[in-house]
Parts: C-alpha cells; structure tokens; sequence
C-alpha cells in the first residue's frame, strides 16, 4: 500500500569469516569475527563469539592438549585454536632394598613414579633410568635338607616323604613316594621269606629311597597240594626225602619177608 513503512527482514547469515584470537585478561581466549548476509549482502563485524574448551591433561610423560572452539550463532563453521599443557614433573616414590626368600624375589634400591608412568630409576635424582627386571633379585628357593628326609608309611601300599627347607624350616613340602615292591629272600618250611617295599621320590634331578620289609609265612606241608608228605613240601629236597623213605621202608618189608621164609625153611628140615 502506497505510503506504508517497509519492515526489515532479519540477516541471514550462513558462514561467517573468523579474525585474530585474543586472550582475555582473566584467562582463556576470545574471537573476533565478521559475517556477510545472503540476503541483502552486508558485512557485520563482531566479538563476541561464544568459546568453549575442553582439555587432555599433560602426564609425567607427554604433554597436553587444550582445544578452545568459537561459534558464532547457527552458523557451520567453528574455529578452534589449541594449547599445549606442559608436561608433568615426576614425583619419585623411594623403594627399599629387600633380600630375596626361598619363595619371594627381593630388591635393589630403587624409585619409580607415583604419577603412573612405568619409569623406574636406581638414583633420588631420577637421572639414572633401569628397570624392575634390572633390579629384582630372583627367589633362592627350596633348599632341602635331604640328609633328613621323613619318611611315612601306610602299610605298605603308599609312602609320603616330607622334606625341610634349609633356610627356612617353616618351608616343608610332603612328596608322595612311588612303591615297588620284590621278593628278596624265598619262604622255606623252616625259614620265613621276605618281600622288601621300596619308595621312591625325585627332588630336582635326584631320587632318594627308603625301603620296608615284610615276611612271607613259612611254607606248609600241604603247599603244593600232594598226597604223600614227600610229595606235599613242594621242594625237590622233599621229593628226593619221600622217595628214599619209600624204599626203606620196601626194604624192610623185603628183609621181614626174607626172614620168615629162611626160619620155616629150617623148621621143615628139623
């Protein structure tokens, strides 16, 4: 309508054209910016970008990292501008020497860092770096007093071997022993025989043994399950014994015979 006051349209703006960054007196940084309307085409300058950071903390190893992001309303195209965090100092932690046991590895003196680095130093001033490796003492282990073994049977079926460590007599380890067993001397019918254990346990390279005994009964008359008593000892010195006594005894009834015979034979001459 002729005479009516034009209304203006808001800017559009799409992309802006960033400037210098200046830190603020009161820490942290701001941005200067300028932005062109796509609409009527004007170019507006501004300074109050709104600025975020965020930040990757320095170690004791490496530095940081802060990032500041500027944003300028809706538009696509933030800046960024990063700092870098200087590196942490180390703050060395002093560990004592200890002596290794049979089971634990000891010490050297040594420091290392409580900030969470792996570094390692053999010196207060952190100069001189070494490793945990390099300053472990390995375990001495077991030294077993093997002159003392003891020695536990049950039966004669199983055994267990205890053994002592040298250094430290609270360290005992209980082995279980492997059995054998072998006839060592033969059951007679006047003498027991014997059966004789042997058990056996390995420590490192070496066995060390300990032996029981037990008897075999006496052998029996009807061992062998015969019918005459020469024929039940089972033994070839019996045998032999019972046939030789078979022909006595066939001997005497021969010479009983013979003399019957020879005093009828003179009573018939009379």
């Amino acid at each position: 309508m002729e005479g009516s006051p034009v209304i203006a349209a808001h800017h559009t703006f799409d992309a802006v054209t960033w400037g210098a960054w200046t830190e603020k007196t009161e820490g942290g940084w701001t941005c200067t910016y300028s932005a062109t309307c796509s609409v009527c085409g004007d170019t507006q300058s501004e300074t109050g970008a709104t600025v975020t950071s965020k930040e990757t903390p320095a170690t004791c190893i490496a530095t940081g990292v802060r990032t500041y992001t500027a944003k300028a309303g809706n538009v696509t195209n933030p800046t960024e501008k990063t700092e870098e965090i200087a590196m942490l100092a180390h703050n060395g932690v002093k560990h004592e020497a200890a002596e290794p046991t049979c089971t634990e590895a000891g010490n050297n003196e040594y420091w290392s860092c409580d900030k969470g680095c792996d570094n390692v130093w053999s010196n207060a001033t952190l100069e001189t770096t070494t490793t945990l490796e390099a300053v472990t003492i390995a375990a001495t282990g077991h030294d077993y007093d093997l002159e003392n073994i003891e020695w536990t049977w049950t039966d004669t079926t199983a055994a267990t071997a205890k053994v002592t460590c040298k250094t430290d007599n609270t360290h005992i380890d209980e082995i279980t022993a492997t059995i054998t067993s072998a006839v060592t001397k033969q059951a007679t019918e006047t003498e027991e025989g014997e059966t004789t254990y042997t058990a056996t346990i390995t420590v490192g390279d070496e066995t060390y043994t300990t032996t029981k005994t037990a008897p075999i009964a006496k052998l029996t008359g009807n061992t062998a399950g015969g019918d005459d008593d020469g024929e039940k000892s089972g033994g070839c010195g019996s045998s032999i014994g019972g046939t030789v006594g078979m022909i006595a005894g066939l001997s005497v009834c021969l010479g009983a015979a013979c003399a019957t015979i020879f005093l009828r034979k003179k009573k018939i001459q009379k």
